[in-house]
């Protein structure tokens, strides 16, 4: 029995009884035997063509609602995920701009960014491929990890920004700008 079943069946008893109707009517009325009338207001799952015909009877329309198909389901994720990966991507360029033009709070932001990675590296809570390939893109100069930054091409991008050294600047940021 699901809850909105059982929503269902107590609605439709309630008005059955306020409109000073039987069991028996209703369910003549409707084109469907007793029993099923007592399962559908008990709550019990019945076809929607009989809850249709006895809601009729009663003077209401119930307009079934589906839940979202499993299709449904797999392109909101999927928009998710690439509406997350675009909030990534622009996060990382703004960090990749502010780098480039030298703004002052970048040079904690680097340090922070190498210190995380040497945490990866250290723990082994990240894969190898990531802490080199981030080593790579941290080496030299404020201006030097903003230009490999603002480089990376779509095929390394993608994967790096998933594990990110920069995700505390990330959540500062976005955390000012909501504010």
């Amino acid at each position: 029995m699901t809850q909105n079943a059982h929503k269902i069946g107590l609605a439709l008893k309630k008005l059955r009884i306020d409109k000073g109707l039987s069991q028996v009517d209703v369910a003549k009325r409707a084109g469907i035997g007793r029993s099923t009338l007592v399962h559908l207001e008990s709550g019990a799952d019945v076809r929607v063509s009989k809850v249709l015909a006895v809601a009729k009877i009663l003077g209401v329309e119930i307009e079934p609602v589906s839940e979202p198909s499993i299709i449904t389901r797999r392109k909101q994720a999927r928009f998710q995920n690439a509406f997350r990966v675009r909030a990534l991507q622009s996060a990382h360029r703004r960090i990749a701009l502010d780098l480039l033009q030298g703004a002052p709070s970048m040079a904690k932001a680097i340090i922070e960014a190498r210190r995380m990675v040497d945490v990866w590296e250290r723990n082994e809570t990240c894969s190898p491929f990531y802490i080199k390939r981030w080593k790579e893109v941290l080496r030299g100069s404020a201006r030097e990890v903003g230009k490999a930054l603002s480089q990376l091409d779509t095929k390394w991008e993608l994967a790096l920004f998933q594990n990110t050294p920069f995700g505390s600047l990330i959540a500062r940021k976005s955390e000012l700008r909501t504010a």
